[in-house]
């Protein structure tokens, strides 16, 4: 062996060694660096894309459900001919009874609460600072099923797949007239009348748990399938605290059903557009009123349109500033959480009420 050549070998010095762990983690911190940075950039596009899709969702939503508020039918106005049931004293009695859906109210079609403070709906309670709306109106569902009434018999035949139920309370109605009417038994269709379901409609005690009577079992006209049967829906929207994720939502109780509508919704704020000259134009935006003042279902009838603001959130941290912002109201309002907030802003005609 030639130990010349192992004489002249030497091996790293501790001062070459430092330099290389030196040089190695510099380049390791610029690897982690854009990991961090690449991480931080898609968590942040990621809660752009939640925000905007609850914004976006919300807006749309209520933009939908607005336009459709306080529809009774395309009829100038309908008979009411409902009993009121007994647990109801004869000075209460009122031609647009309802229970609770305030059937054919036209006052009560849009109800607002502004910033409230305690209020629940259900079992939910709503934030507070936030604003409940409550729209009613009526919902078709069995437009051109081949409807047929008789003036005076009990009952009439619908198409099979028409939803309906033995109790349900509805309009009939065509843009001449209408009926409100309790549904006091559905049959199946047979052979004998093309598979139609029959629905009745009897005076009386007719063993329908929770149905109300009717007055009177006949219509005043004929209705063709140019008609339609509407049903009484009361829509209330409002914000509490979120069952499926981080901050809060936007909730839906219909009927008293309740669903949770729209995650990541942190605030919803309204301001009702009145017509206060009769025009039926918009002469001033403002709050709803405090439900215990006087007129205030005047007022309310007055809203021709409704713009709604919703606070949303990216339903994760993603280490931003601070979001301060003023809402409708022009409160100002700041979130420190470290998730990224968005405002978005819906204006909607209530088409039944002014002009287009």
């Amino acid at each position: 062996m030639n130990t010349s050549l192992l004489r002249h070998a030497r091996g790293m010095s501790l001062v070459e060694l430092m330099v290389g762990i030196l040089l190695a983690s510099l380049l390791l911190l610029g690897v982690i660096q854009i990991f961090d940075g690449n991480k931080r950039t898609q968590l942040l596009q990621y809660g752009f894309a939640r925000a905007q899709e609850s914004g976006r969702l919300a807006s749309d939503f209520m933009a939908l459900e607005i336009r459709n508020a306080d529809y009774w039918g395309c009829a100038p106005g309908h008979r009411n001919h409902l009993k009121v049931p007994p647990n109801v004293s004869s000075e209460d009695a009122d031609p647009d009874w309802d229970g609770e859906l305030d059937l054919g109210n036209r006052n009560r079609g849009v109800i607002g609460l502004d910033n409230v403070t305690g209020e629940q709906v259900g079992a939910y309670p709503v934030v507070d600072g936030t604003d409940i709306l409550t729209l009613r109106g009526t919902s078709g569902f069995c437009t051109g099923s081949g409807k047929h009434t008789a003036l005076k018999a009990a009952a009439f035949h619908v198409a099979p797949n028409c939803e309906l139920e033995q109790g349900d309370i509805v309009l009939l109605s065509d843009c001449d007239s209408g009926e409100l009417f309790s549904i006091t038994g559905v049959q199946q269709g047979g052979p004998g009348n093309s598979g139609k379901k029959t629905i009745q409609h009897h005076v009386g005690n007719n063993n329908c748990e929770g149905c109300v009577d009717n007055e009177t079992k006949e219509f005043q006209k004929f209705y063709g399938i140019d008609a339609e049967i509407l049903r009484p829906v009361t829509r209330t929207f409002f914000i509490s605290a979120s069952t499926i994720g981080e901050g809060n939502s936007l909730y839906l109780s219909e009927n008293g059903q309740i669903l949770e509508l729209v995650p990541n919704v942190d605030d919803m704020q309204l301001l009702y557009g009145r017509d206060t000259t009769g025009n039926k134009a918009v002469d001033t935006w403002l709050p709803a009123p405090d439900p215990s003042t006087p007129g205030y279902e005047a007022n309310m009838q007055q809203a021709i349109a409704i713009r709604a603001q919703f606070t949303v959130n990216s339903a994760g941290r993603v280490n931003v500033g601070t979001f301060d912002f003023l809402d409708l109201d022009e409160n100002p309002k700041s979130y420190t959480d470290g998730m990224l907030h968005k405002t978005y802003t819906v204006v909607s005609k209530i088409r039944n009420r002014g002009q287009l």
